[in-house]
């Protein structure tokens, strides 16, 4: 059975939840007056077991103000018997992704854009992906990557009236292992800074706080929580790095804008996340994966790639759609939305090809179909380019 929403429009079954019936009328309100085109429901919590039976909901959009009460607790009942459904939770305490099994939080007040974004990124990569187990391996995954409490600290801060550079840099600086982390890729030739920046507000002030929020969204999901993992991810963070670096620079020859340089740099940090999944929760079974094939390994192993899982929880962490693509289609950028034109996803795949082939643009192994749609030798031009040393 789907919901019919205000506009007719029947296919994302949306369900809020809220143990305040005030503010559950309110949220009913403000979805009715906005128009928003979704098929949605609202319910108490002691109403949620009723609403599921009706109906198979996409996404749970829960209001929790307390880890320990009846909203909580009917997230972590939903996560456990309904593991298919997005969990997105709205609440005053960041903190609160640490207390419930929820995919991404909204601080303080309801952002429709950012939980728009995320309903219609769910409801686009379950249908892309068909088959693929994603709710099932991102539900059996005791590890998972999770937004980091600095990041979320952060986006409270820009969600703010006045977002100062001086408080985000404060705030990062809070969390010495991001800080360093964020300073070495800030001075690394992933920007080209002409001058050494010595601190995080330096380079809040040079780059800008929405940039660095999305350096610390990066910098907090690689890192380590077991020293086994601690070799892993740092080689894993230094190709991401070098990935996004190699992608910028092709993004520079481009003339891209300035959106799309950012949306590059982020995926370039963030497509191979899903790795991080793997090897957290199946460390035997991401040994035996096939480094010649690792899509057709990946998907006889586990059921889904490495970007198909990075790709999933970006849509529910609602990062831009951009990012999303760039992360889900790195390897094969025909399959995606833009496999016919140049976007941030063909500089990640050259630039994740180009590292992978030891640096050596004859031995570069690219799609095909994509490379032909762009100009082959447009493409040869960005190898060509970043295989010049970078100028000191």
């Amino acid at each position: 059975m789907a919901l019919d929403g205000a506009d007719g429009t029947i296919g994302m079954n949306v369900l809020f939840v809220d143990d305040d019936p005030a503010r559950l009328a309110a949220t009913r309100n403000f979805i009715q007056d906005r128009g928003i085109p979704i098929a949605a429901a609202f319910a108490l919590p002691d109403d949620v077991p009723v609403q599921l039976g009706r109906v198979s909901f996409d996404l749970m959009v829960a209001a929790v103000d307390d880890p320990t009460g009846d909203a909580a607790d009917t997230v972590r009942e939903v996560a456990t018997r309904h593991p298919e459904i997005g969990r997105l939770v709205l609440s005053r305490y960041p903190e609160i992704a640490g207390h419930v099994p929820c995919h991404l939080v909204v601080p303080h007040r309801f952002d429709v854009d950012l939980v728009r974004r995320a309903m219609w990124a769910t409801l686009r990569w379950r249908d892309r992906l068909g088959t693929a187990r994603l709710a099932e391996i991102v539900t059996a995954a005791d590890n998972l990557p999770s937004l980091p409490d600095v990041y979320l600290r952060i986006q409270e801060e820009l969600d703010g009236d006045d977002p100062t550079p001086a408080r985000v840099g404060a705030i990062v600086e809070e969390d010495p292992g991001i800080a360093v982390r964020i300073l070495k890729v800030v001075n690394s030739t992933l920007f080209g800074l002409r001058t050494e920046v010595g601190n995080v507000t330096q380079a809040v002030t040079l780059l800008g706080m929405n940039t660095v929020s999305r350096l610390v969204l990066a910098a907090g999901l690689f890192q380590a929580r077991r020293s086994i993992e601690r070799r892993f991810l740092e080689q894993l963070w230094n190709e991401s790095v070098e990935v996004a670096a190699l992608a910028r620079r092709i993004a520079r020859l481009e003339d891209l804008t300035a959106a799309d340089v950012e949306e590059t740099q982020v995926a370039g940090l963030l497509h191979d996340v899903g790795q991080i999944v793997f090897f957290r929760n199946w460390p035997e079974e991401y040994l035996e994966i096939d480094p010649t094939d690792a899509d057709r390994s990946e998907v006889e192993i586990f059921g889904a790639t490495h970007a198909d899982i990075g790709a999933y929880l970006a849509s529910l962490w609602a990062l831009p759609t951009g990012v999303i693509e760039a992360i889900g289609y790195h390897h094969l950028p025909s399959e995606g939305r833009y496999g016919e034109v140049v976007s941030p996803t063909s500089m990640i795949h050259v630039a994740r090809a180009f590292v992978d082939a030891g640096h050596d643009p004859d031995q570069v192994a690219l799609d095909d179909r994509h490379v032909e749609a762009i100009g082959p030798l447009r493409v040869r031009g960005w190898l060509e380019a970043i295989a010049e040393p970078v100028a000191a």
